[in-house]
């Protein structure tokens, strides 16, 4: 049993919350027969402020409340707890301790199905490929990953916020995931960030599987939706050239997302004519390969001038121009897709965390000027 039941007195139950800020509260009736079931933050301030509430009012009446570290320990301890056969657990409008109302059902006691490994790759996988405004049960990418893997959408929409929580670039741009990762979800973390020149083809061909039955498919995946090209790729290559692939696959994906399908520079909005341009390249520096930071979408043309130092992006993310490339503004057609934009700030949408400021410095340092 992984949650700790209030029901006679509320001083224990306000020394957990103070003591367990990250973790959820179940609000719900001492009768067993009663729908009402509600999950909040431990911080949501309805069921934290003693000053508003009679003496032993939040668990010495009619009202129990439930504490546990995830929102999962709480669900269950609804299916045990109440005698209706079908009921639904709705999150608290203010706190926002869930994504969408969680039904249940006695039936279901006994056959909650854990989260595996392989599942958690997938949705890393798919993480780094969505922006975070998206992992909503709405999203119809979600439901089709959702559908596939047997589970609803709010399901696999909660698990990639409890990811979020441990995302150290959301936590300095003041984005806040859900709190309820488990030691699964941290161990595979952990291992995915760490080991990505391993991880990430692995849970390409997770995806493929999950998505087509066949690890070796492509599957392009885009915020909202998947698609599955229909020319086979791959079928002849050795075993290191299939990891390198799919690597490579990964990293398009997910700088092209990242830049909502937009070329940083022009706004070029095809996709095909786009790059996931690595700032330091793949031969450069194994470690930063498939590290999404390490890209920028640029469509071919300042791709290939970024490649060849011929420009560059300074501490203000504005392109800069080299003296060799400058040399021929006075043509029409460099200064249309060169002179123009000199000065100009990468277009990063509000939600991406934009490239590393490390790899750009080693960037003007390595490469630019040297053409």
């Amino acid at each position: 049993m992984n949650y700790v039941v209030f029901d006679n007195g509320d001083a224990p139950y306000l020394k957990w919350l103070k003591e367990n800020p990250e973790g959820y509260v179940l609000n719900t009736r001492r009768s067993r027969d009663s729908q009402f079931a509600m999950i909040h933050r431990a911080t949501c301030p309805h069921i934290t402020r003693p000053d508003i509430i009679a003496a032993d009012g939040f668990t010495g009446h009619n009202d129990i409340k439930v504490c546990a570290s995830t929102v999962d320990e709480l669900v269950t301890f609804v299916r045990g707890y109440k005698a209706i056969a079908v009921g639904i657990v709705d999150p608290c409008g203010t706190c926002n301790a869930t994504t969408e109302p969680i039904p249940f059902n006695q039936a279901a006691k006994n056959t909650r199905k854990p989260w595996t490994r392989e599942e958690v790759l997938i949705l890393l996988n798919l993480y780094e490929k969505i922006p975070f405004g998206l992992f909503h049960h709405g999203n119809p990418m979600l439901i089709d990953i959702a559908t596939r893997m047997g589970r609803t959408p709010g399901s696999v929409a909660m698990k990639l916020s409890n990811l979020a929580s441990l995302d150290d670039r959301l936590m300095a741009r003041g984005i806040r995931g859900l709190s309820g990762a488990s030691a699964l979800d941290r161990k595979t973390w952990q291992e995915f960030q760490g080991h990505q020149d391993l991880l990430v083809p692995e849970s390409e061909a997770l995806l493929a599987e999950l998505i087509t039955g066949n690890a070796d498919c492509q599957v392009d995946v885009q915020p909202e939706r998947i698609a599955v090209p229909s020319h086979p790729e791959g079928l002849t290559e050795s075993t290191a050239s299939v990891k390198v692939r799919r690597g490579q696959r990964f990293f398009r994906q997910a700088v092209l997302n990242a830049y909502a399908g937009r070329c940083a520079v022009t706004g070029l909005p095809i996709r095909e004519l786009l790059v996931a341009s690595h700032i330091i390249p793949w031969s450069e520096a194994a470690e930063h390969r498939l590290d999404p930071q390490n890209g920028i979408a640029l469509n071919a043309l300042h791709d290939r001038a970024f490649d060849l130092g011929l420009i560059t992006f300074d501490t203000d993310l504005r392109l800069i121009c080299s003296k060799a490339l400058k040399d021929h503004f006075t043509h029409a057609t460099v200064a249309q897709h060169f002179k123009a934009y000199e000065g100009k700030p990468l277009a990063i949408p509000a939600e991406a965390a934009g490239p590393k400021p490390a790899y750009l410095e080693w960037h003007r340092r390595e490469v630019f000027g040297k053409f």
